[in-house]
């Protein structure tokens, strides 16, 4: 608990939004084999422009597990075997670049003291832990 509360509020706000949003991508990846798979109607599925959109927007970790065994979605496909970690280091440098400007330079904090953020960090775990 002590290194989460030594990283900063933002940075805690940083990685919950990654995981979220990376997690939403990969579900995203997932309903569009699944369509691929069950549907004829190919009006319903998902475009490579909307993959490679959510993936551009810090998303190409979820992308990237929606590539891998069992999905194996656009796997094959070339643009996406050299795009989606092109975008990863993209997304990395952009969460580097972020996470700089808000915790370190500015030293902005959502909470002002240390038992609200104890409390916050509380109720997350036990969200989590409640799966």
């Amino acid at each position: 608990m002590d290194k989460l509360t030594d990283m900063g509020i933002n940075t805690f706000y940083l990685l919950v939004f990654f995981f979220v949003w990376n997690m939403a991508t990969f579900r995203f990846m997932w309903v569009d084999k699944s369509i691929a798979r069950n549907s004829h109607d190919r009006r319903s599925r998902k475009s490579e422009a909307q993959i490679f959109f959510r993936a551009l927007l810090c998303g190409s970790l979820g992308v990237a597990l929606g590539m891998l065994p069992p999905l194996r979605h656009k796997a094959s496909q070339l643009h996406f075997r050299i795009g989606v970690p092109m975008l990863m280091v993209l997304n990395i440098i952009f969460f580097t670049l972020l996470h700089e400007e808000l915790v370190e330079d500015h030293n902005f904090y959502f909470f002002y003291d240390d038992a609200s953020l104890e409390y916050l960090i509380d109720q997350v775990y036990d969200f989590i832990a409640s799966f």
